[in-house]
């Protein structure tokens, strides 16, 4: 990996920000026109004046969408690269303490040095991540193992677990929000009852009574829980600068959101106000290119890293509708991909002249609408990206709940289209499932694509075209306790939510925790 490391998207439920990690000599802030040739410095303690290792010291000029962190060192000292010279709120933050606030104004050949004591709090539980809430959560017992397994997999897809469980709620609290959720989308809002995902979940629905009775007792009104903070870095590891990005929503563009988990004190954020960003990627030049699947107007933007300038771009649909884009990717010659979520294709943005171009699917319907998901280019050009299976409607009399199980007729599977000649080629799964999200190449051009809804993991040999499918199931080697109705539930139901629900064995429902 290069001393600049890659650039992640920083989403613990809608945080609409991206941040490039990378080493101190390598940080943006070294490149910055006007910077002041005394960046800020200090050290970090404790209250009882021991040198704190690990601390985030982050700065933020006012007004801007920057925002860069570092970190202390063993001696608990900080110091910030050459940054442009502005007025800066610092804002110091350890998991277990007070935070530090204080403001800075940076300007050439002036030293600026501020010190910090923290001072530690006895109830920090907003600070914490989803992991740490995961880890703190007790799993002494079977059946708490268990209740938080199926907490993990069927309550932790839409939103990270700081959201649910920064709250305390009794049974009666806890009951509403089990049911609301039911039948609510990873986008917040109500899904239609005519469709397939408007029906009540059958693994939540089923679910119900244990992740309530886990929940009331673990996050109820006097439960207590001991908190398992992960430890800060030290070492090497605090020799990194990272720089964050805010993207404003498309349909509002340089407003700022304030709550957007960058001050950990203020708990886990919703991303109503704020989701814009979906995912990303670096072309040749550095520019970064990102999706917008939910806001009007704008279908994929573009991030100067070096100035923190966002500029929009439209598509319009076939029908002249603006298009919303879930992927988005870059191939060999710097040309953007990206899927076109109104008329279900893959499209095309050429970064030098600034223009779209439409690949339509077949008029014959030979290839299935919807072609996207987490896309990939293979060393040929070809662009490549998933579609899912097609549901066909039944009806459960023990739940009481219209359900949808996979059509064989559409299975679902991979997609290529070559660029040269705009065809497209299906590649049919040979297990029809529902749900497909991502896909992938290797070295060899094999497209490696996930089922999460069946727990599998499909590839297209490059060679031979054909379809193999991994199952990722291993119910006997698996450590928490089952029960019948984990066997009954699993033998009718397929998750159908991009894999947000499922039994405690369901791998790829847990490999997508949003641990925030």
């Amino acid at each position: 990996m290069s001393r600049m490391k890659k650039l992640r998207l920083l989403i613990p439920l809608g945080v609409v920000a991206m941040a490039a990690v990378g080493w101190a000599a390598q940080s943006p802030g070294n490149r910055a026109s006007a910077a002041s040739d005394a960046p800020l410095k200090g050290t970090v303690k404790s209250a009882d004046g021991a040198a704190m290792e690990g601390v985030a010291v982050s700065m933020r000029a006012d007004a801007k969408n920057v925002r860069t962190t570092v970190y202390t060192d063993r001696n608990g000292r900080y110091s910030f690269p050459p940054l442009e010279n502005d007025q800066y709120q610092v804002l110091v933050q350890a998991v277990g303490f007070e935070a530090g606030r204080s403001a800075a104004r940076l300007s050439a050949g002036k030293s600026v040095e501020q010190d910090f004591t923290l001072t530690p709090v006895k109830d920090f539980s907003r600070q914490l991540s989803g992991v740490e809430w995961m880890a703190s959560l007790p799993e002494a017992t079977p059946q708490d193992k268990r209740a938080k397994r199926l907490l993990g997999v069927n309550c932790n897809q839409c939103h990270a677990m700081g959201t649910i469980l920064q709250n305390r709620f009794d049974v009666t609290g806890w009951t509403a929000i089990v049911k609301m959720m039911e039948t609510t989308s990873w986008n917040g809002n109500l899904f239609p009852q005519d469709t397939a995902f408007g029906q009540p979940d059958p693994y939540i629905r089923a679910y119900k009574d244990e992740l309530v009775a886990y929940l009331s007792r673990v996050r109820g009104p006097g439960s207590t829980l001991t908190h398992k903070p992960l430890p800060r870095m030290t070492g090497d590891a605090t020799q990194i600068v990272v720089t964050e990005y805010d993207i404003s929503p498309g349909h509002l563009p340089g407003y700022l959101v304030v709550a957007n988990g960058s001050d950990w004190s203020l708990g886990t954020p919703s991303h109503h106000e704020s989701r814009a960003v979906h995912d990303h990627v670096v072309d040749l030049q550095g520019y970064v290119w990102f999706s917008d699947n939910v806001t009007p107007k704008r279908s994929i933007g573009k991030l100067d890293p070096r100035t923190g300038r966002v500029t929009d771009y439209t598509h319009l649909s076939e029908k002249g509708v603006p298009v919303d884009v879930h992927d988005i990717n870059v191939d060999q010659v710097g040309n953007i991909w990206f899927n076109n979520g109104k008329d279900g294709s893959v499209d095309k943005f050429n970064p030098k002249t600034e223009t779209f171009q439409h690949f339509p699917l077949p008029a014959d319907g030979s290839v299935p609408r919807g072609v996207g998901g987490l896309m990939g280019i293979d060393s040929k050009g070809n662009v490549w990206g998933r579609v899912g299976g097609r549901g066909v409607q039944d009806f459960d009399p023990k739940l009481g709940i219209k359900y949808y199980k996979s059509d064989p007729a559409q299975p679902g599977g991979a997609v290529k289209l070559d660029p040269k000649t705009g065809e497209y080629t299906y590649y049919r799964a040979r297990t029809p499932a529902m749900s497909h999200y991502s896909i992938g190449i290797d070295a060899a051009d094999n497209a490696w694509f996930t089922r999460p809804d069946i727990d599998q993991i499909g590839v297209v040999d490059s060679r031979t075209g054909d379809v193999r499918e991994i199952s990722l199931s291993a119910r006997d080697q698996d450590t928490v306790l089952h029960t019948e109705l984990d066997a009954e539930l699993a033998s009718k139901f397929e998750p159908h939510r991009a894999a947000a629900t499922g039994p405690p064995w369901q791998k790829a429902a847990s490999s997508t925790w949003n641990c925030g």
